[in-house]
């Protein structure tokens, strides 16, 4: 069976459209792989649906990682740890496939190592929060208070993908 694959080629702003062929699920020995490999290539192709999913993983896992605290139940808070590293890892993947097309093939380890340097500058408020809200507020309500805060980026940057998305 074949099908058709869109890619976005970034530096032209052109849209191509290629066959391939896939195998019939039942030559292949999982479903799953199948499944597997048309996730890859809508993300590959599309890296704005790797920041939804991921903006949107790394909110709800902060939200559950906070119910475990409020409800002191560790596994949930372990799960909700789980759940946010999950969106993290999709929303910083995304933002690897976005940017490294647009460097030249020698020169693509700058824009990685500003990426991490930028990263870097954002364990700051987190540490500054461990350092003197909690012995004022309390630790919960410094968890609280800064979940809530990442919860709020996360809409705004969704919000933003979104309109992004729609103008393009």
């Amino acid at each position: 069976m074949a099908a058709n694959f869109c890619q976005i080629v970034p530096n032209k702003g052109t849209v191509r459209t290629r066959k391939i062929s896939c195998p019939a699920p039942w030559h292949s020995p999982s479903r799953a792989l199948d499944t597997l490999f048309i996730v890859h290539t809508t993300f590959v192709t599309f890296p704005e649906k790797i920041f939804i999913l991921g903006i949107v993983t790394l909110a709800l896992g902060v939200l559950i990682t906070l119910a475990g605290v409020q409800y002191q139940n560790v596994g949930v808070m372990l799960f909700g740890t789980l759940v946010r590293g999950i969106g993290f890892g999709t929303v910083f993947s995304g933002t690897l496939r976005s940017i490294l097309p647009y460097a030249q093939p020698g020169e693509s380890a700058d824009p990685v190592g500003r990426l991490f340097r930028r990263g870097l500058s954002f364990l700051q408020p987190s540490r500054a929060c461990g350092r003197f809200l909690a012995p004022i507020v309390g630790l919960t309500r410094t968890a609280d208070l800064y979940g809530i805060g990442v919860i709020l980026l996360a809409v705004t940057s969704l919000a933003i993908t979104l309109v992004r998305g729609r103008r393009a």
